[in-house]
């Protein structure tokens, strides 16, 4: 398996020569690729996480068991007002997603989230697109309030202004800054995603709950709960998802936790088939 990744290294480094990008370039790119591989084959070798063939070992039901835990829970939210818009009203709040923190390693525990629902004047029932996005809610430990730069109010008010569409924005997925325990340092989403699955991948049985795509996912699934409780006038029952970069990664993680998800719309690279999708990028 080792040397078949290898040669797929070779391959990329053929195509980006190709390409007419620099031979620095290049091999700044194959050497970074090639450190990645050889240390996840040394973890695989060593059998630090790699357990596969066991049947005990089997993690797929997590992320939709944490899910359905959580949404049988009493959702907490709070309608923090409504603004007029052109053609649109918004609807602010405040939702307490979950309390996620796996052996009291993480901090702070409990996830808040900004949901704001942009209703156009004509909206259209049963359906509605959700966007998954960013911000920061804890700067350092303190909660504050920071506006999302993924998609912006006008943006999502155009959107649901232009298509007649209910729109649900929901923000600080993930939460940050979150401190992990004996890091004494607040770390932001990309630090956050990276610590948590080393830690996953330190014991994966015993901490299987750590990965943080797993309450992002199942805050985006809490969203969805508030906007069926709050949108009964229309009917909302089934949901588009879409989300950039790490949002996307919950984008595509959302379809197979939560079944009111429809249809989903991911910003993020697609590598479900690592061959096609290196057959992909060698064609382009």
């Amino acid at each position: 398996m080792f040397k078949r990744y290898l040669w797929k290294l070779c391959w990329l480094a053929f195509a980006l020569v190709k390409r007419g990008e620099s031979m620095k370039k290049t091999y700044l790119v194959v050497i970074v690729l090639f450190f990645i591989s050889t240390k996840v084959y040394t973890l695989l070798h060593n059998n630090i996480f790699f357990c596969r063939n066991s049947p005990e070992c089997d993690l797929s039901h997590v992320l939709p068991d944490y899910r359905e835990q959580i949404s049988g829970t009493p959702l907490k939210y709070t309608l923090i007002n409504t603004a007029p818009l052109a053609q649109v009203v918004v609807r602010h709040y405040e939702l307490l997603s979950q309390h996620w923190s796996p052996d009291d390693m993480v901090t702070p525990a409990q996830w808040r989230h900004n949901v704001d629902i942009y209703i156009p004047e004509t909206a259209k029932e049963h359906h509605a697109l959700v966007v998954v996005n960013n911000g920061i809610n804890y700067d350092k430990g303190v909660q504050i309030t920071g506006k999302p730069g993924d998609f912006p109010q006008e943006t999502l008010a155009s959107i649901s202004r232009d298509t007649n569409t209910i729109v649900i924005s929901v923000s600080d997925i993930p939460n940050q800054y979150l401190t992990f325990q004996d890091d004494k340092k607040p770390l932001k989403e990309d630090e956050s995603v990276s610590r948590s699955w080393a830690l996953f991948m330190e014991a994966p049985e015993k901490r299987e709950l750590m990965p943080l795509n797993i309450p992002m996912v199942t805050a985006l699934s809490q969203a969805m709960r508030l906007a069926k409780k709050e949108l009964t006038q229309w009917n909302i029952n089934s949901f588009i998802i879409t989300g950039i970069s790490k949002r996307g990664w919950t984008t595509w993680l959302s379809a197979i936790a939560d079944p009111d998800v429809e249809a989903i719309v991911p910003f993020a690279i697609d590598l479900l088939d690592i061959d096609a999708s290196l057959e992909h990028i060698y064609q382009s």
